[in-house]
């Protein structure tokens, strides 16, 4: 039996890295561990304050009990982190053209972090 470890939101780099990885984790998990995923979510993330302080109200217990409880929380957490694909591409763009070396960081420490971006 593989024990399959929940995805952390915080260890993903961005909300669509960790909705694939939890699409995946979801293909292999028993449905009664997967309409609660929403229980795992941290309060204080890099994403956002309060998510599952949020989730959890505006998600009914029977929501969070059926058999669509795992997309409920993804369309939650859609309307909630999800970006349009143009909101991301002007992120990416503006974050890559002001990347810069900063005075204390070595080149190798420079280049990890620009790979990063």
């Amino acid at each position: 039996k593989l024990n399959i470890q929940l995805p952390d939101l915080d260890d993903c780099k961005t909300y669509e890295a960790f909705k694939r990885e939890l699409g995946a984790w979801a293909d292999v998990i028993d449905l009664n561990k997967r309409k609660f995923v929403l229980l795992s979510l941290p309060n204080k993330s890099r994403f956002g304050d309060d998510l599952k302080e949020r989730a959890l109200e505006s998600l009914s217990e029977t929501d969070l009990k059926s058999d669509q409880g795992l997309q409920k929380g993804i369309d939650f957490l859609d309307k909630e982190l999800g970006k349009n694909a143009v909101d991301d591409i002007l992120e990416k763009c503006d974050d890559f053209v002001n990347c810069r070396k900063l005075a204390d960081q070595s080149l190798e420490e420079f280049l990890i972090y620009f790979e990063e971006k």
